[in-house]
């Protein structure tokens, strides 16, 4: 038989050079090479293991050996620092999940600086607009004033009447950011006109402490009022309560009579200190505040008394 030059044959065919025994060496290194990086793996592995257990079995140890009665007795300060941070810590917790409040677009402020009699949707709004832009410019923060309580000193009545004024004008705008919650609140008529005239009296309260400040030659500046906190934090808990409208009204005037006993307290002790420091024009306008808020607390008193309580009583 006569065999075709152009026929291909395809037994045998592989590459030139390529061979069964080239094919099965090439495969022992590929695999060698790959258990060789398995390995390397494993041993770093096990001594990043090794590192951290002898990391965490060493702080152990420190921590087994750590005296905290001598810390604190060596710095009692960090004891009163981490007291006082976790307070304010729950209190900012206890604020951040309350509901937001709105209103109507504000009127335009006057040139003159005060805020006239408005009607009762525009007030509010701005009122919050100047307690927003207090926090936002003028308190100190959590971090700063713990940061001067533990290093600075009261040396004097100055001092003292000085820290004070910043204690007050913090309260002052709080009490200004939550009155207006107040009065979307209250269901009587008569309590929510008190809350709006106190909300306007409170404005005017704020300019005197600027002027109190602008008359010692320093910076008005709100030093955070932690009592106040407290205060607000619980009228805000009772509004996010479910109540009978008159009941809740009850409450509020319990509310906003607790702060008016605050802020007596307060403008009391600075009227006397400007006394004794012969701040005589201070000594006028603290004594002015201090008979609105006890002009406000017999307002409430007389509504409670009046009808809410009554009312409130007989379901």
């Amino acid at each position: 038989m006569t065999q075709n030059p152009n026929r291909q044959s395809n037994v045998g065919t592989r590459p030139v050079g390529e061979t069964p025994m080239a094919n099965q060496s090439q495969n022992t290194m590929a695999n060698q090479s790959q258990d060789s990086t398995i390995d390397q793996v494993r041993d770093k592995a096990g001594q990043i293991a090794n590192t951290v257990q002898n990391t965490t079995q060493n702080v152990i140890e420190q921590a087994q050996q750590l005296d905290l009665s001598s810390q604190i007795a060596q710095r009692p300060w960090l004891a009163m620092g981490a007291a006082v941070a976790a307070g304010y810590l729950l209190a900012n917790s206890m604020n951040s999940g309350r509901r937001e409040y709105r209103y109507s677009q504000p009127q335009s402020r006057p040139s003159g600086g005060s805020f006239p009699t408005t009607s009762y949707s525009s007030a509010p709004t701005y009122a919050m607009q100047q307690a927003q832009q207090y926090e936002a410019t003028n308190r100190e923060g959590t971090i700063s004033k713990l940061g001067k309580k533990m290093f600075s000193k009261l040396d004097s009545l100055e001092d003292l009447y000085h820290e004070q004024l910043q204690d007050l004008y913090d309260a002052e705008h709080q009490i200004l950011k939550a009155l207006p919650k107040m009065m979307e609140a209250a269901s009587s008529p008569e309590l929510r006109r008190a809350f709006e005239l106190h909300l306007q009296q409170t404005q005017g309260q704020i300019r005197r402490l600027e002027q109190i400040f602008d008359q010692m030659g320093v910076k008005a500046q709100g030093k955070t009022c932690a009592a106040m906190q407290g205060l607000v934090a619980e009228g805000n808990e009772l509004m996010g309560m479910r109540a009978d409208p008159t009941v809740m009204d009850a409450g509020l005037i319990a509310s906003a009579q607790r702060v008016e006993h605050y802020e007596m307290a307060g403008y009391g002790c600075l009227r006397t200190w400007a006394r004794q420091l012969g701040h005589t024009q201070a000594v006028q306008l603290l004594q002015q505040t201090l008979d609105e808020e006890e002009q406000t607390d017999r307002q409430l008193s007389q509504i409670a008394e009046r009808a809410i309580n009554v009312k409130a009583a007989n379901g």
